[in-house]
């Protein structure tokens, strides 16, 4: 039987959360955005943004229309739908805003629902924005996902901080997950098993999400129409058919530092533990302060006011 709830992957970066979400893209009846990092750009700054009025709508359309990463041109939102719908009944939430934008997309695209991802994005945002929500966690071995992530210009973190966000983040969605009230729209999936056996998994996510699984999940985004070209050099791989990735290695001495930094995390996540040696080597070198830590600005939080500097992009959305 289908099921009409959103859909919300998440995950740490370099996870598979892009490849999983283009799979659910290619079912006849869910419609895939690149990631929109709303929760983490507007629920920060909730109260200086709400109730949205006419105004700060056009100022939040700014924003994801003039993305520094140019991620949605071709996802051709309907701006004076979206403020038409947003504002029927007056000012409004940001919850709401955003879920006519995705229902603005997925209505487009010729689909039923939608699915969202946002690779850092807890459930506890997701279920913010859509208290409906399903979550398919997907998780990846630290080890490989480091590896990734260090190689992509986008992630300029130590291989102690990422170790340390890979680790918090993954054991507070397993956690949440776990909770009672949670169990029944959670799901946690590996990397690992998606790319080794991907119609198995493929057909578990069908399962939980209440979709039937169809063989083009398995041909790459290429086979559906509702997924936007991904035109990041790093995620052009989702585009192909179910693969496992290149392999890269972590240098001996991050090797080394992440050990101690996800020991508990691998234990209840089911990853193989590194050496005594390494954990015993990385509590020593990690006493001492981190020489390559450094701060992200992706998807920093906005407010309103910051939105000034959007200019003539701002003006034109005003003639909306």
């Amino acid at each position: 039987m289908h099921r009409d709830e959103p859909i919300f992957i998440v995950g740490v970066a370099r996870s598979g959360t892009t490849l999983l979400q283009v799979m659910l893209g290619s079912l006849p009846r869910v419609a895939a955005l690149p990631e929109l990092h709303y929760a983490a750009r507007f629920l920060p700054h909730r109260d200086r943004w709400e109730p949205i009025d006419r105004d700060r709508l056009l100022e939040l359309l700014t924003i994801l229309r003039d993305d520094e990463l140019d991620m949605y041109e071709d996802v051709g939102w309907d701006f004076e739908q979206i403020v038409s719908q947003a504002l029927a009944n007056g000012p409004t939430t940001l919850a709401h805003v955003f879920r006519v934008l995705m229902e603005d997309f997925a209505r487009r695209s010729g689909k039923a629902r939608w699915s969202e991802k946002s690779p850092g994005q807890l459930p506890q945002s997701a279920v913010e924005l859509a208290p409906d929500a399903l979550i398919v966690h997907i998780i990846r071995d630290p080890r490989a996902a480091l590896a990734s992530q260090i190689a992509v210009p986008f992630l300029p973190y130590s291989p102690r901080q990422l170790a340390t966000q890979w680790a918090r983040f993954n054991l507070a969605a397993a956690r949440w997950g776990q909770q009672p009230d949670h169990a029944h729209r959670y799901l946690r999936i590996r990397h690992e098993d998606l790319v080794a056996d991907p119609e198995a998994t493929a057909k578990l996510v069908c399962a939980h999400i209440g979709e039937n699984f169809e063989p083009t999940m398995l041909a790459g985004g290429k086979e559906s129409s509702s997924v936007p070209d991904v035109g990041l050099p790093w995620q052009s791989g989702a585009l192909e058919s179910v693969r496992a990735p290149s392999r890269r290695h972590l240098s001996p001495i991050a090797r080394i530092q992440m050990a101690p930094l996800v020991d508990g995390a691998v234990q209840t996540l089911g990853y193989e533990r590194e050496t005594r040696t390494r954990r015993i080597l990385g509590r020593a070198v990690n006493r001492f302060p981190d020489p390559t830590a450094r701060q992200s600005r992706r998807a920093a939080p906005v407010t309103p006011v910051e939105v000034a500097r959007g200019g003539s992009a701002a003006e034109k959305l005003r003639q909306v």
